[in-house]
């Protein structure tokens, strides 16, 4: 009797072993049903878009990068205007460089004119006038001449000759007052139009001055403007050429984009496809570790011989 009881210990060591581990087995797959559901549920859907995106990639590969025209031609105006614009520079630019020529001896003539500022002005009006008088003088005097000569001194004669005295001291005396009255007249007289001619010709000098300083002025002016011409003519020129590099610049870098596409292409799609597509694949199912299971005729041994053992204990 007492020899059974580890043989029953073992068996029953073995069963409870077997039991156990096809328990805990039952355990994990439960666990790994679970985890798995989802991705179970969704695979048919993971797969159809897994599909579509190869699909959508093979498409994009078999049409490749657009080939058509991406730069328009410069427009009929704007070549018109940029060849106006630029001839115009050219032209306007010659002009205001022959306007700055003509007018750039203002300088000298603002010497010359300072220099004439500084000479006896009033030496030369005097000098106009003793040259221009006489003339204006005698106009003047004309007839105070004619009365004098032709009436006043003939009277004095006839009075004295009616007299019948001819040399008296009285009709000399007459003579001589007569005379020194016609002098004074004609002194006055050419004292004062020696002084017109004086004050016209210092208004002519003020008036020749003035007109030399403001035609010099315009020909600092005029020397102004055309150099500001040559700059604004030249911006024109510059201006027209800029526009037509810009064009032929914008078509360079067009054709280098194009070429940069065309041979970017197909790595751009397979690159947004891996990154779209395939980094959302699930490699893996679950994120979840994976609980190994037992191994039913291990734990089933390890069974019996704990069983055997507790047997052969109480048998002791």
């Amino acid at each position: 009797m007492a020899a059974a009881i580890p043989i029953v210990s073992t068996i029953n060591g073995a069963i409870q072993g077997r039991k156990a581990a096809k328990s805990h087995n039952a355990q994990i797959q439960q666990q790994r049903d679970d985890n798995m559901r989802s991705y179970e549920f969704s695979e048919p859907y993971i797969e159809r878009s897994y599909d579509r995106g190869e699909a959508a990639l093979n498409s994009a590969l078999d049409q490749g990068s657009y080939q058509g025209k991406t730069y328009a031609d410069m427009h009929g105006y704007e070549q018109l205007g940029n060849n106006f614009a630029g001839n115009q520079g050219l032209e306007q630019g010659a002009n205001s460089a022959a306007i700055a020529n003509a007018s750039r001896g203002f300088a000298s003539n603002y010497q010359d004119l300072y220099n004439k500022a500084g000479q006896d002005r009033m030496g030369a009006a005097q000098q106009y006038a003793l040259d221009t008088s006489q003339p204006l003088v005698d106009a003047a005097m004309r007839d105070p001449t004619r009365q004098f000569t032709e009436q006043t001194m003939p009277g004095i004669n006839r009075a004295a000759s009616g007299q019948g005295n001819m040399n008296s001291s009285r009709a000399g005396m007459a003579e001589g007052i007569a005379a020194r009255g016609f002098g004074d007249r004609y002194a006055d007289m050419t004292a004062t139009i020696n002084q017109q001619q004086q004050d016209k010709h210092l208004g002519m000098q003020q008036q020749q001055f003035a007109d030399a300083m403001s035609a010099n002025h315009g020909m600092y002016n005029g020397f102004n403007s055309g150099m500001s011409n040559i700059g604004a003519a030249a911006n024109m020129t510059v201006g027209a050429g800029q526009n037509y590099r810009n064009y032929n610049q914008g078509a360079l870098n067009d054709r280098r984009s194009a070429f940069e596409r065309d041979r970017d292409f197909a790595l751009d799609q397979e690159i947004k496809y891996k990154a779209g597509i395939l980094n959302q694949a699930d490699y893996t199912s679950s994120s979840v570790p994976v609980t190994e299971k037992n191994n039913v005729m291990t734990d089933t041994i390890s069974g019996a011989q704990s069983g055997y053992a507790m047997g052969a204990g109480l048998i002791s």
